[in-house]
Order: C-alpha cells, then sequence, then structure tokens
C-alpha cells in the first residue's frame, strides 16, 4: 500500500512490478488482483496513463479476476464497481457492489466512501455526506485517509456545503499534497463560496504540484461526470486550471 499510494512516480511504478510479482506467486489471492486495478484506476486519475482505454480495460480484467477469485470480498466488490462506473456508466450497479460488500464486511472504510460517490450523484447528498463521514470515521490511521478526507470534500461540495468542501479538501492534501482530486475540490469550492482570491492561489498552488493537472482529468470525463461538475469545472477555468 505504502509505494502504491505514494504517487511518486517511481515508487508507484515499482508498486506495479511488486503486485504483479506476487500476483504471480500466490494467483488465488483476489485483494491483489483488487490492488492491480487499484493501481491502474489511479494511474488515470493522476493523468499519467496515454491510453485511457486499455487503462480502463486492464482495471476491469484485474476487478473482474477479483471476483472470481472470492466475490465476496470486499476490495473484490469495490473494484468491480469502479469498473461499473468507467466501463459502463452504470453507477446503479456500482452502488449495489459497494452495498453488498457493506452487508459482509460494514465496517469496509473503502465501500463506504466509494458508496459516497454512487450516493452524490444520485443527488442524495446528505446520505453522501454521511456515507464519506462513516469512512472517515472507520479510518483514523489508515494510510488512505487521504482517499477518504477526498471523498467527502466531493460529497460536501455537491451538497453546497463550500466551507466543509474547503476543510475536508485541505485535510486531504495535508496528507498527500500530490493527490489530484482534491485541488481541483478545494478551487471550486473556494470560488463557489466567493473567495476568488483564494481559489486563484489554490490553482497556482495545484498547478506547482502537479503542472499537468486538467479541469476534470480524462477519467471524470469517462466516467460520464462532465455535465454533473460543469459549475465547478467553470469554476476551475476561471480560476487558472487548464480545461
Amino acid at each position: 500500500h505504502g509505494l502504491l499510494h505514494s504517487l511518486v512516480p517511481a515508487d508507484f511504478d515499482r508498486a506495479r512490478e511488486a503486485l504483479t510479482h506476487l500476483s504471480e506467486r500466490h494467483p488465488r489471492q483476489a485483494a491483489l488482483q483488487a490492488m492491480l486495478s487499484d493501481w491502474h484506476f489511479l494511474r488515470s486519475l493522476q493523468g499519467w496513463s496515454e491510453d485511457l482505454d486499455a487503462e480502463t480495460r486492464h482495471l476491469c480484467d484485474h476487478a473482474r479476476r477479483a471476483v472470481d477469485l472470492d466475490p465476496d470480498h470486499p476490495d473484490a466488490l469495490v473494484a468491480e464497481g469502479r469498473a461499473r462506473i468507467l466501463a459502463e456508466r452504470d453507477f446503479d450497479q456500482a452502488q449495489r457492489c459497494y452495498e453488498r460488500a457493506l452487508e459482509r464486511h460494514p465496517q469496509h472504510p473503502m465501500a463506504w466512501a466509494r458508496l459516497s460517490e454512487t450516493l452524490r450523484i444520485a443527488g442524495r447528498t446528505d446520505e453522501a455526506c454521511e456515507s464519506a463521514a462513516r469512512a472517515l470515521a472507520l479510518s483514523p490511521l489508515d494510510p488512505q485517509r487521504f482517499i477518504y478526507e477526498s471523498f467527502a470534500s466531493s460529497a460536501a461540495l455537491d451538497a453546497g456545503r463550500y466551507d466543509a468542501a474547503a476543510r475536508h479538501a485541505r485535510a486531504s492534501l495535508r496528507l498527500h499534497l500530490m493527490f489530484a482530486p482534491p485541488h481541483r475540490v478545494l478551487v471550486s469550492a473556494l470560488w463557489l463560496a466567493g473567495q476568488e482570491d483564494a481559489a486563484r492561489a489554490a490553482a497556482r498552488e495545484a498547478l506547482r504540484c502537479l503542472p499537468g493537472l486538467t479541469v476534470s482529468g480524462r477519467i471524470g470525463r469517462r466516467a460520464g461526470r462532465g455535465q454533473i461538475d460543469s459549475d465547478y469545472a467553470r469554476a476551475q477555468l476561471a480560476a487558472g486550471i487548464p480545461p
């Protein structure tokens, strides 16, 4: 997990090598296939992939293998849900995957975090905030907490809670400055709250950390979130994030 979530390109590439080696030695381990799916997702999310279609195929293949190996493994179900979104834009089926994971493992923070995304897209923003808060409550010392804070920031943004969105985005960035999504949320939240100078400063800091950052990233467009996030896209563009 340390190499996978370092988001330093050299370490990140080493994570794939290690996971591939382990999966060859332990071909029946669903968790390893789920982590390989996560690797391809994060690579796309950070804008490092040259071929998003191929990246999506790989993450879906690994998710499918994970579920085939263990249909009840929570990491496998989370990976399958994410694959449903990226390959089919099927948020309803993804939500069922996350709910199934939580039926079997109610203390799984990533399933709660991912569930918040599907609730948010469905317009159930209060429930999305509650789901994200549940993920945070279950992971006080989790090395992936920066991801849960990012989900909480997105849920708060869609709920119109701009101060909370900015607070969660900053908490995510304090834990991991190289993670792209909270940079976008922070800029959007500040701009929509009328703090335009602060939004511009946040945009400059985002581009300093991630020079290739764009408004939504290709992975966001692939998931069908372009129209949903149009107000946020305009805010980010106005603040200085490239399209």
